[in-house]
């Protein structure tokens, strides 16, 4: 397919789902055919598999079944002890009870005892312990199967890349490309001609970026930590009691009164946050400024719909009359401004430039949409030449995977899990992309500078390495006191190439026990000190050295890779880590 522009993302999306499904499919089959998996013989393991752990929980549930009895037993034995000890203290300690009944419940709970003695000896244990042992003969065989089956998998294992994910994505929808790294030039394409701002404070680090570009206009999928260092409140409390003398003459006398006493502190508390957004850069409309959140239209009925609009148009039409000095004049389409609502928009001439009629029907085909995506449920803020799109589908999603991922030992699970992280990952760009797509001239215009093509990229940007220092974790860089997640920032210090020396510093939180006590005033009207146990969050600074080497051939990685000063590798662009030292 043609790098063909999406005209109607909406009506489009089954089509290109159904294709990328295929695409994704006829991978996964080409990748059995290079590693040369026997699927026949994979598919008979795994049967083996099952059928041997069918047979082992068949033999737990005897086994369970035989503890139960055996309890009941032991509980039907005890019983029978107090009896037959309880008889005999009769019978010693007064002949004239001796009676048939005495001599019955003494003969009756002597059988129990050893009877029950010998069921739970002589038969329970026996096949219990013979139940025992074949199930641990299941287990190893269970286990030399798991075995059998992970190495014929092991060669199809080995070639799984996170990488081709995008490939694949690029190859269903070629009208976007994906980068294999943020790289500087990028950045700075970004900043020079879109003026991107990149300034990040130590409050905020990248967990994985994604950059590439829509026919030229550069775009940039950011997932970021956030921290805030807010408050908590904290809660203690004091039971007291005090005695009273209550009534007169004969009614005069003492109660005890008792009365919990509850006292409160805030302290700074730090939260973390993750957030994932859409950065897409164009030259159209470079003087517009507006900003959309979330409806969740899609959410109501048509009638609701309908309902909507009418009620919500008298409104704007009342406010913009009495506000000229917003300039703004509603479009025809009702619908599209009540469900869009975009009202703040500073620059009427460039919003209807954008929103032509067809854009306008895309996005209320978007906005609406209850089946193929996920309807009103994206933020959507241009400033001049940048577009900001915050989804909440995309939120939480696991972009940031590795080949293990995929790993097994099935082979039609492992398709079916290589199927179904591709199909969901293609849902979710698609429509965070879609706000873009439903405007055409975003794909129709691309930018005067066009910087990608036939350029090799040098190096990559700081969010390009703190997406690789995050990937490796936190522990490796934190403070050894730290107890709380850490903001990992990147400092470049030298380069030479596709070698970078980086400085990775952590800031994150030691965490010490408090307590304060606060007064309150009982029911006896005495001062109390109630104690309110609280945390305090201390902060601590970690700075380590790295050297980030970035390679195009993979065989060099893996020769490195045995290197043990390096600690990591990041999959989709080949970059090794190679730990140079921590400083306090």
């Amino acid at each position: 397919m043609d790098k063909e522009f999406i005209y109607k993302p909406v009506d489009e999306y089954k089509q290109y789902a159904s294709l990328h499904h295929e695409n994704v499919s006829q991978y996964f089959d080409e990748l059995t055919k290079t590693a040369n998996t026997d699927v026949e013989a994979n598919e008979l393991t795994v049967k083996k598999i099952r059928t041997l752990e069918k047979e082992n929980d068949g033999i737990h549930k005897q086994q369970s079944r035989y503890r139960i009895l055996k309890v009941f037993l032991w509980i039907l034995v005890a019983i029978a002890i107090f009896v037959f000890l309880y008889s005999l203290y009769l019978a010693v300690s007064d002949a004239a009870v001796k009676t048939l009944s005495l001599v019955l419940m003494f003969i009756i709970s002597a059988i129990v005892i050893v009877g029950g003695l010998l069921i739970i000896y002589k038969v329970i244990k026996p096949k219990y312990l013979l139940l025992e042992a074949k199930s641990q003969e299941l287990e190893r065989e269970i286990s030399e199967q798991y075995k059998v089956a992970y190495q014929q998998m092991g060669s199809l294992n080995a070639l799984f890349k996170v990488e081709v994910i995008a490939e694949l994505f690029e190859k269903t929808i070629p009208l976007l490309d994906f980068d294999k790294m943020f790289s500087q030039k990028t950045l700075e394409f970004l900043k020079t001609t879109f003026g991107f701002d990149d300034s990040t404070s130590e409050d905020q680090s990248t967990l994985y970026v994604q950059s590439g570009h829509l026919n030229g206009n550069p775009f940039a999928l950011f997932k970021n930590l956030y921290h805030v260092l807010g408050t908590k409140t904290y809660v203690g409390t004091k039971t007291i009691s005090w005695t009273e003398t209550i009534g007169s003459g004969k009614d005069r006398r003492t109660v005890t009164r008792t009365q919990t006493l509850t006292a409160t502190v805030e302290k700074p508390c730090p939260y973390y946050s993750e957030q994932t957004h859409l950065v897409f850069a164009s030259e159209v409309a470079p003087d517009l400024t507006f900003y959309r959140k979330q409806g969740y239209t899609h959410r109501l009925s048509p009638k609701q719909v309908e309902r909507k609009v009418r009620s919500d148009m008298e409104d704007f039409k009342d406010a913009t009359e009495d506000n000229f000095s917003k300039a703004i004049t509603l479009l025809a389409n009702d619908e599209f401004e009540v469900l869009f609502r975009a009202l703040n928009r500073d620059n009427e001439v460039q919003f209807r430039l954008l929103f032509t009629p067809l854009a306008q029907q895309n996005m209320i085909d978007l906005l609406l949409d209850k089946t193929e995506g996920f309807g009103d449920d994206f933020a959507f803020a241009k400033k001049n030449k940048l577009n900001f799109i915050s989804p909440d589908h995309i939120q939480g999603f696991k972009l940031d995977i590795t080949p293990k991922h995929f790993v097994d030992y099935d082979y039609n699970r492992c398709k079916q899990n290589w199927i179904n992280y591709n199909m969901e990952y293609f849902r979710k760009m698609y429509f965070t992309f879609a706000p873009i797509l439903c405007i055409p001239l975003y794909q129709q215009h691309p930018p005067h500078e066009y910087v990608y093509k036939d350029v090799v990229e040098s190096y990559s940007s700081f969010f390009e390495d703190e997406m690789i220092v995050n990937n490796l974790g936190d522990a490796k860089f934190c403070h050894p006191d730290s107890k709380t997640r850490n903001i990992l920032k990147t400092k470049l210090v030298n380069i030479n190439g596709k070698v970078e020396d980086i400085q990775v510093t952590a800031y994150g939180y030691n965490i010490e026990k408090r307590v304060t006590y606060i007064p309150k005033t009982g029911g006896d009207g005495r001062v109390h000190q109630v104690p309110v146990h609280w945390d305090e969050y201390l902060p601590v600074v970690q700075t380590s050295d790295i050297q980030m080497d970035f390679f195009d051939d993979l065989d060099k990685i893996q020769e490195m890779m045995r290197n043990q000063d390096f600690q990591g590798v990041l999959d989709r662009n080949m970059c090794l880590v190679k730990f140079r030292g921590k400083e306090e």
